[in-house]
Protein backbone atom coordinates (compact mmCIF):
# COMPACT_ATOMS: atom_id res chain seq x y z
CA UNK A 1 0.00 0.00 0.00
CA UNK A 2 2.69 2.44 0.90
CA UNK A 3 4.53 1.56 -2.63
CA UNK A 4 1.40 2.61 -4.17
CA UNK A 5 0.83 5.49 -2.44
CA UNK A 6 4.70 6.64 -3.16
CA UNK A 7 4.47 5.81 -7.37
CA UNK A 8 0.78 7.78 -6.62
CA UNK A 9 2.46 10.78 -5.22
CA UNK A 10 5.00 10.78 -8.06
CA UNK A 11 2.68 10.67 -10.78
CA UNK A 12 0.61 13.82 -9.13
CA UNK A 13 4.21 15.35 -8.55
CA UNK A 14 5.10 14.79 -12.28
CA UNK A 15 1.87 16.51 -13.37
CA UNK A 16 3.15 19.42 -11.75
CA UNK A 17 6.50 19.37 -12.70
CA UNK A 18 5.40 21.36 -16.55
CA UNK A 19 2.25 23.20 -17.64
CA UNK A 20 0.22 21.36 -20.32
CA UNK A 21 -0.37 23.93 -23.61
CA UNK A 22 -4.15 23.42 -22.26
CA UNK A 23 -5.93 22.89 -18.90
CA UNK A 24 -9.95 22.61 -18.79
CA UNK A 25 -11.86 24.34 -16.69
CA UNK A 26 -14.47 21.96 -17.37
CA UNK A 27 -15.77 18.81 -17.83
CA UNK A 28 -16.98 17.09 -21.29
CA UNK A 29 -15.77 15.56 -24.05
CA UNK A 30 -12.80 16.89 -25.65
CA UNK A 31 -13.70 17.61 -29.60
CA UNK A 32 -11.22 18.61 -32.33
CA UNK A 33 -12.31 20.09 -36.25
CA UNK A 34 -9.85 20.56 -38.96
CA UNK A 35 -9.74 24.47 -39.97
CA UNK A 36 -7.34 24.98 -42.27
CA UNK A 37 -3.72 24.34 -43.45
CA UNK A 38 -0.86 25.49 -45.48
CA UNK A 39 2.17 22.87 -45.93
CA UNK A 40 4.46 20.91 -48.53
CA UNK A 41 4.00 18.23 -49.46
CA UNK A 42 4.06 16.39 -46.34
CA UNK A 43 1.63 14.04 -44.01
CA UNK A 44 1.15 15.75 -40.67
CA UNK A 45 -0.24 13.70 -37.88
CA UNK A 46 -1.35 15.59 -34.60
CA UNK A 47 -2.65 13.90 -31.73
CA UNK A 48 -2.64 13.98 -27.58
CA UNK A 49 0.24 13.25 -25.30
CA UNK A 50 3.57 12.20 -25.81
CA UNK A 51 4.26 8.99 -27.26
CA UNK A 52 7.83 7.82 -27.81
CA UNK A 53 9.34 8.71 -31.09
CA UNK A 54 9.89 4.73 -31.83
CA UNK A 55 5.60 4.48 -30.78
CA UNK A 56 3.76 2.66 -33.99
CA UNK A 57 0.28 4.94 -35.15
CA UNK A 58 -1.58 2.05 -33.14
CA UNK A 59 0.16 3.43 -29.56
CA UNK A 60 -0.25 6.57 -30.14
CA UNK A 61 -3.49 8.81 -29.63
CA UNK A 62 -4.33 10.31 -32.64
CA UNK A 63 -6.50 12.91 -33.57
CA UNK A 64 -6.01 13.32 -37.33
CA UNK A 65 -3.85 12.68 -39.81
CA UNK A 66 -3.59 15.24 -43.02
CA UNK A 67 -1.71 14.15 -46.07
CA UNK A 68 -0.52 17.15 -47.76
CA UNK A 69 0.39 15.10 -50.59
CA UNK A 70 -3.10 15.78 -52.32
CA UNK A 71 -6.18 18.11 -52.12
CA UNK A 72 -7.42 18.00 -47.93
CA UNK A 73 -10.70 16.90 -47.82
CA UNK A 74 -11.26 17.89 -44.41
CA UNK A 75 -11.88 15.15 -41.75
CA UNK A 76 -15.07 14.88 -39.78
CA UNK A 77 -14.62 16.94 -36.21
CA UNK A 78 -13.27 14.37 -33.75
CA UNK A 79 -14.39 13.20 -30.46
CA UNK A 80 -12.02 11.94 -28.07
CA UNK A 81 -13.97 11.45 -25.04
CA UNK A 82 -15.05 12.61 -21.68
CA UNK A 83 -12.15 14.33 -20.05
CA UNK A 84 -12.83 15.66 -16.85
CA UNK A 85 -12.09 19.44 -15.59
CA UNK A 86 -8.63 20.54 -15.13
CA UNK A 87 -7.56 18.35 -17.24
CA UNK A 88 -3.81 18.75 -18.36
CA UNK A 89 -3.56 18.22 -22.12
CA UNK A 90 -0.57 18.26 -24.13
CA UNK A 91 -0.04 17.86 -28.02
CA UNK A 92 2.25 16.32 -30.34
CA UNK A 93 3.01 16.64 -34.08
CA UNK A 94 4.83 13.98 -36.41
CA UNK A 95 5.71 15.42 -39.89
CA UNK A 96 7.45 13.70 -42.57
CA UNK A 97 8.29 16.60 -44.55
CA UNK A 98 11.64 15.58 -44.63
CA UNK A 99 11.50 11.78 -42.99
CA UNK A 100 9.64 11.59 -39.58
CA UNK A 101 10.64 14.19 -36.85
CA UNK A 102 8.21 14.54 -33.49
CA UNK A 103 7.37 17.88 -31.66
CA UNK A 104 5.91 17.94 -28.51
CA UNK A 105 4.43 20.41 -26.47
CA UNK A 106 4.94 18.86 -23.10
CA UNK A 107 9.09 19.57 -23.58
CA UNK A 108 8.42 23.47 -23.65
CA UNK A 109 9.13 23.59 -19.85
CA UNK A 110 11.71 21.78 -19.70
CA UNK A 111 14.37 20.77 -22.68
CA UNK A 112 11.97 21.90 -25.89
CA UNK A 113 13.81 21.25 -29.18
CA UNK A 114 13.80 23.74 -32.48
CA UNK A 115 10.80 21.17 -33.55
CA UNK A 116 9.19 21.33 -30.50
CA UNK A 117 9.28 25.32 -30.49
CA UNK A 118 8.66 25.68 -34.09
CA UNK A 119 4.89 23.71 -33.58
CA UNK A 120 4.18 25.02 -30.07
CA UNK A 121 4.97 28.43 -29.84
CA UNK A 122 5.20 31.32 -32.38
CA UNK A 123 8.82 32.13 -31.98
CA UNK A 124 8.28 35.67 -34.00
CA UNK A 125 5.12 36.49 -32.37
CA UNK A 126 3.09 36.47 -35.37
CA UNK A 127 0.21 36.36 -33.84
CA UNK A 128 0.70 39.06 -31.43
CA UNK A 129 -0.07 36.72 -28.47
CA UNK A 130 3.16 37.18 -26.86
CA UNK A 131 4.34 34.11 -28.50
CA UNK A 132 1.50 31.82 -27.82
CA UNK A 133 0.13 29.44 -30.60
CA UNK A 134 -3.24 29.45 -28.76
CA UNK A 135 -6.45 31.54 -29.88
CA UNK A 136 -9.54 31.85 -27.01
CA UNK A 137 -12.35 31.60 -28.64
CA UNK A 138 -14.98 31.24 -25.67
CA UNK A 139 -14.90 29.43 -22.36
CA UNK A 140 -12.59 25.66 -22.93
CA UNK A 141 -13.14 26.58 -26.40
CA UNK A 142 -9.73 27.33 -28.33
CA UNK A 143 -8.09 27.61 -31.79
CA UNK A 144 -4.92 26.49 -32.30
CA UNK A 145 -2.34 27.94 -34.81
CA UNK A 146 0.56 25.39 -35.57
CA UNK A 147 3.13 25.02 -37.62
CA UNK A 148 5.23 21.57 -38.46
CA UNK A 149 7.90 19.87 -36.81
CA UNK A 150 10.45 20.80 -39.74
CA UNK A 151 9.03 24.56 -39.92
CA UNK A 152 11.62 25.51 -38.08
CA UNK A 153 14.07 25.04 -41.06
CA UNK A 154 11.72 27.52 -43.03
CA UNK A 155 9.22 29.68 -41.84
CA UNK A 156 7.20 30.54 -38.93
CA UNK A 157 3.93 31.48 -40.22
CA UNK A 158 1.73 29.54 -37.94
CA UNK A 159 -0.39 27.79 -40.36
CA UNK A 160 0.27 23.97 -40.89
CA UNK A 161 -1.67 22.78 -38.65
CA UNK A 162 -5.19 25.06 -37.85
CA UNK A 163 -7.22 23.13 -35.23
CA UNK A 164 -10.32 24.26 -33.31
CA UNK A 165 -9.90 22.30 -29.92
CA UNK A 166 -13.31 22.65 -27.05
CA UNK A 167 -14.82 20.76 -24.34
CA UNK A 168 -19.02 20.00 -25.36
CA UNK A 169 -19.99 20.26 -21.74
CA UNK A 170 -22.96 19.44 -22.99
CA UNK A 171 -21.66 15.52 -22.68
CA UNK A 172 -23.04 12.83 -20.20
CA UNK A 173 -21.00 12.16 -17.47
CA UNK A 174 -19.87 8.70 -18.22
CA UNK A 175 -21.03 5.51 -16.50
CA UNK A 176 -18.90 3.35 -14.54
CA UNK A 177 -18.45 0.04 -16.06
CA UNK A 178 -20.28 -2.54 -15.14
CA UNK A 179 -16.99 -4.33 -13.54
CA UNK A 180 -16.21 -1.23 -11.64
CA UNK A 181 -20.27 -1.59 -10.52
CA UNK A 182 -19.29 -4.53 -9.14
CA UNK A 183 -15.86 -3.69 -7.17
CA UNK A 184 -17.57 -0.67 -5.82
CA UNK A 185 -20.72 -2.42 -4.41
CA UNK A 186 -18.57 -5.56 -3.20
CA UNK A 187 -16.55 -2.93 -1.32
CA UNK A 188 -19.62 -1.62 0.31
CA UNK A 189 -20.99 -4.35 1.29
CA UNK A 190 -17.64 -6.00 2.99
CA UNK A 191 -17.78 -2.82 4.88
CA UNK A 192 -20.86 -2.88 6.17
CA UNK A 193 -20.38 -6.38 7.10
CA UNK A 194 -17.45 -5.60 9.21
CA UNK A 195 -18.86 -2.59 11.01
CA UNK A 196 -21.95 -5.34 12.56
Amino acid sequence: MRRCLATFALLLASNFAHSSLITTTKSGDLMFEYLRGESGPSVQEFGIGTPSADSTLADRNVVFVIDYNRAVVPPPVVNKGYYWAGSSLDFYNLSNYMGNLFAFSSNLATSPSTADQAVFTDTDNSLGRGGSVIEIIGDNDWVLHLDDAWSYRFDDDDNELVLRVWVDTSAAVPLPEPGSLLLIGTGLFLALRRRQ
